[in-house]
Order: C-alpha cells, then structure tokens, then sequence
C-alpha cells in the first residue's frame, strides 16, 4: 500500500548527511579542475599567469619597476603566479645589451614571488624562433599554475610565447606593450611576430594613446586595444620642501640642478644633454645629476670631460624610489631628452613630485607634460633643449599644481587591469570588450 510506510525505503539522517558529503566533495573538485577554470565566472576564482622579462632580477633590480608596482597591487586582488623569461645566450655570444650573462634563479623580488625561466637563444639567428622556445618551456609551469587568464608584459618574444600557450590551454591572454616592445623592433622576422601576437592576443592594453596607435598600425583590433596610463606611488612622490632634499644631498641651495633619471642610453638624448648643459649661458653655479646605468656610461663620462663641464655632472647609479623621490623633490627642473618613449613613469613621478619637466614631445610624453607642468622640446635638438632647460629654471612653477596633474597611484593601475581580467574572463561578456577607453574602470 502506498501509505503503508514499512514498505517505503527511508534514508536515515546519517547516510543522507554521508550522500550530500560526497555531492559537495565531487562538485568542488569538479570546479577544480583544469577543463572548467577557464570558464568559471567568480572573480573569488580569477587566477593569472604572468609572463613577462620586465621583473626585477638580483643583477638589476630596478627592472620592469613599473610591472613590478603593478603586480604588487594586483596580487591583492586577484591570485596570480609570475614568471620571468630569462634568454640565456652561449658564454661567448652575450650581446653588449645585456649586462650580465646569466642570473640568480632563486633570487625573489621582494613581496612577489616568482619563478625564473631560462629558455636557450643566440644573438639575431634565433629572433624568428625565440617567441615558440620561449613558449615551449614556460607552457608546463603555466599549464601546472591553472590559470584561467594570461597577463603579458613586453611583445616578443614573450607575449608571442603567452599567445601560444593561451591558444593551447584555451584561456584568454592580455598582452601590454610597454614601449620599446613597438617603438624598437629590430628586424622585419620581430615585426611579423609582433604583428601576430597582437592580432591574436584577447586583448591588447598600451601605456599611453601613442603606443594604441601604433599596435592598430601593425593590425591589432582598435576594438580590443585599450590604453592604461602608468601611475606611481603618491605616497612616496610627492611635493616637499626642495631646501630640506638638498640638506640631505648636501647640495648647496642656491645651485641650479637639473635631474636626469633613466637608463644611459644614447637613445635617451644624452648627448644632447650634456651639450646642452654645456652650453647654458646662465645659471651658475649648476649642476647636473644622471641616476642610472647602461652601456653608455663610460662613453658619458668621457664626453662630459671632452665638454670641460665633468665636475659639474654627477654619476649616481640605480637608487631606491625613496632616494629618487628625495633627488627630484632637490632638483629644479627634471628632463628626459628620448628619442622614443611610451609612457615614461620618471616623468609622473616627478611631476607627482611637484617638479617641472623638459622632455622630448615623442610618444607619451606629450600626454604627460603641459604648458602649467614643463616644456616640451624636438628630439635630438640639443640648443632648443638647452633653451628650454634655460627658460624653465627661470620660469617660478607652482609645485601643488604640478603635482596635482599626477595624481594616478599604481591602485588605480591594478584596478583597471583587474577589471579587463574580468571581463575577457566571464562567460557572458567575452565579445563586450569597450573600444579602447582606459576609463571603463
């Protein structure tokens, strides 16, 4: 009989308590596991795998130092796993670009974790096939990761290898061009490879509306290539009494200092400043500070001495944001003479710093500097540059209104990376990517 409840099957509290355990056990593994990550939609679950050179290494570790704020605030909100492509050259074959031969792998940067990954290459012969070896041996660590987005830093070959490996593992990849990635390229095979990588990636993000232009140049969707600016730490640039820095620097108050801080390059229009430093006509006493290293760096020194003014410039090499920040809260007047740049973060943080800048009007930089906030000059101009310098330690800046223009923090730099995780990420929005607006966040 149906109400007849001796003959009806009943489960007790136990076994149906046992049954739901092993429901919930097998759900949770089953959204664990590699085939759905790609396609889970929580943003508690979003996990990116970072491939990229620009980190900081023991031999250098001042690299990639805007990648390096970036991940450092964007670990806090989302999980991510870094690794940093390292090309090891044979012994003898090391071209002078590179400073060190090889590098620790189990040196950490500070507060971020990461895996360095040596891939083998030989100057100019490989370039056509270092993005697939890259790719080959970084794709075991990502696909061990489980990600369910790859985030890439610098073109080729390291976001060529990020598409690769996204296209394997079937998961979306976030590439961004950080400047000399589309400002240099070196041979026409680099150029091909290049022009792929962003055609492929999901998303295309760019420092500055310069670089955006460029990436739809070479055929990437203008749909799907967006412009996050660089930012920098607020708390850390910011406006300060100039005489208090130069008590600290033993720098005399009454001496004209202009600040140069970047890699030594020629490409960044050293030259040009030293001649025009030469060849200002007023402002002594003076001084000129270069904060850096590069493989330019001895033929500065002796270039200075040639133009008789060495024991007015001073060499100091790579320093802590603190003691930059103290520099250029010293200086009258910042310049980067480049002849390319993309959006070049010394220039927001000194005039986050509340101090004027004299800068080449190339790529970003002209995004960044304003009439109210420096002077922008021609590249490769050395007596318009030293007009410039000239006219900006005369000129009486507003230190509050300056810094005010770079108010951007490495925060709101995270945040919009962020956001665009989620949205290539989610299972609804894949193809609602906004037209190339940095603002969407």
């Amino acid at each position: 009989m149906r109400g007849n409840s001796s003959l009806t099957p009943r489960r007790t509290p136990r076994l149906k308590g046992t049954l739901d355990a092993i429901i919930f056990f097998a759900v949770i593994r089953l959204l664990a596991s590699a085939e759905l990550q790609p396609f889970i939609c929580s943003p508690l679950m979003l996990k990116a795998a970072v491939i990229t050179w620009h980190i900081p290494v023991e031999e250098e570790p001042y690299r990639g130092h805007s990648v390096y704020q970036t991940l450092l605030r964007l670990k806090e909100l989302m999980q991510i796993e870094v690794f940093c492509t390292q090309p090891k050259y044979p012994l003898f074959f090391r071209p002078r670009s590179f400073q060190h031969w090889s590098t620790n792998p189990q040196y950490q940067p500070p507060d971020l974790p990461t895996r360095y990954v040596q891939y083998p290459v030989f100057p100019i012969l490989s370039r056509p096939v270092n993005g697939m070896v890259c790719a080959h041996w970084v794709e075991p660590l990502v696909r061990a990761a489980r990600p369910n987005v790859i985030l890439n830093y610098k073109l080729y070959p390291d976001g060529y290898a990020a598409v690769r490996i996204g296209e394997r593992l079937g998961i979306p990849v976030i590439v961004k061009a950080v400047g000399s990635d589309l400002h240099r390229i070196s041979d026409p095979f680099t150029k091909i490879l290049t022009a792929q990588t962003l055609k492929r990636a999901t998303l295309v993000l760019t420092v500055s509306q310069d670089l955006r232009h460029r990436a739809m140049q070479l055929g990437a969707n203008p749909a799907k290539v967006i412009s996050i600016p660089n930012g920098c730490d607020t708390s850390i640039f910011c406006p300060r009494p100039r005489h208090e820095a130069r008590a600290e620097l033993g720098i005399p108050p009454h001496t004209k200092l202009v600040l140069y801080v970047g890699r030594l390059d020629f490409r960044k229009g050293l030259r040009e400043l030293l001649r025009a430093f030469r060849s200002m006509k007023v402002m002594d006493p003076r001084k000129l500070t270069i904060i850096g290293e590069g493989p330019a760096r001895c033929e500065l020194d002796e270039l200075s001495r040639a133009l008789g003014c060495r024991e007015d410039v001073l060499f100091i090499p790579p320093s802590s944001s603190m003691d930059i920040a103290r520099w250029m809260a010293a200086a009258d007047v910042c310049c980067l003479p480049s002849y390319a740049e993309g959006c070049p973060n010394v220039v927001i943080e000194a005039l986050s710093s509340g101090r004027p800048v004299v800068g080449s009007s190339v790529g970003g930089i002209p995004e960044l500097i304003h009439p109210s906030t420096g002077i922008l000059v021609p590249p490769r101009n050395s007596e318009k540059l030293a007009i410039a310098l000239q006219d900006a330690l005369k000129y009486q800046w507003d230190a509050n209104k300056i810094s005010a223009s770079a108010s951007r923090g490495w925060d709101d730099v995270a945040r919009e990376v962020h956001r665009l995780c989620e949205l290539v990420t989610s299972c609804t929005t894949r193809e609602a990517i906004p037209d190339g607006k940095s603002d969407l966040c």
